[in-house]
């Protein structure tokens, strides 16, 4: 029988780096940018959502948290708008609103549309 030993690791004489995670998290956002694009989320621009439990909310739509593992499940992804959270999965609906408004600038008609 041979005498095995657990291999310790010292982390307090390596300072940390603040950029170790960097690359991680490019790698996250890119992800959940990606799923939000697939499912026609308007993520950082303004939005009414609304709610399966019926709250209507208006705000810019941002991601709430960082998930270790963005796995392309929509019901994990947490999404915010002005300080209040919710699950991807648990919105019933959403609307980009700077389209809408831009879209009720407009004159009605289309654009260079002769009259």
């Amino acid at each position: 029988m041979s005498d095995a030993q657990q291999v310790e690791f010292e982390f307090s004489e390596a300072p940390p780096d603040p950029q170790a995670a960097m690359p991680w998290r490019d790698e996250w956002l890119r992800a959940a940018e990606a799923l939000c694009q697939r499912l026609a989320v308007p993520l950082n621009r303004r939005a009414e959502v609304r709610l399966t439990q019926g709250p209507i909310l208006r705000g810019r739509l941002c991601l709430a948290e960082e998930q270790l593992w963005p796995d392309g499940d929509r019901h994990r992804l947490v999404l915010r708008i002005d300080g209040i959270t919710f699950r991807l999965g648990e919105m019933e609906s959403v609307v980009r609103l700077d389209d809408a408004e831009r879209a009720a600038e407009e004159p009605p008609g289309r654009p260079g549309a002769e009259t």
